[in-house]
């Protein structure tokens, strides 16, 4: 589902920058509709005025947003809307949220 939002965000003229473990999908992205590829989550969002995440699973959420090298490490305060797209627990979301709101960044 991320990929063809990608795509679609790059058709828009807007610059996107992406991360993702599949490596043949990240150069297929960077290849058709000339995304920026990043090494990490962090890497991706930094100076990224939204953040757009869509992984599989709460682990991957937890991962991406708030692990080590996840995007809440690299966001400006009151700058950035996390938007998830991800089919994850309640719980998660309310996790992300709470850390999101602690670091001044909105999260949806």
């Amino acid at each position: 589902m991320g990929y063809p939002m990608a795509g679609h965000l790059v058709n828009a003229a807007h610059d996107v920058h992406v991360f993702n473990l599949n490596t043949h999908k990240i150069r297929t992205l960077a290849h058709e509709h000339n995304g920026t590829v990043h090494d990490s989550p962090a890497s991706a969002a930094h100076g990224c005025d939204f953040v757009f995440t869509c992984v599989g699973n709460d682990q991957d959420v937890e991962q991406v947003i708030i692990g080590p090298d996840g995007v809440l490490n690299t966001l400006k305060s009151g700058s950035v809307i996390n938007v998830d797209h991800t089919t994850a627990s309640v719980t998660i979301a309310q996790d992300v949220n709470q850390r999101t709101q602690e670091a001044g960044i909105g999260f949806l």
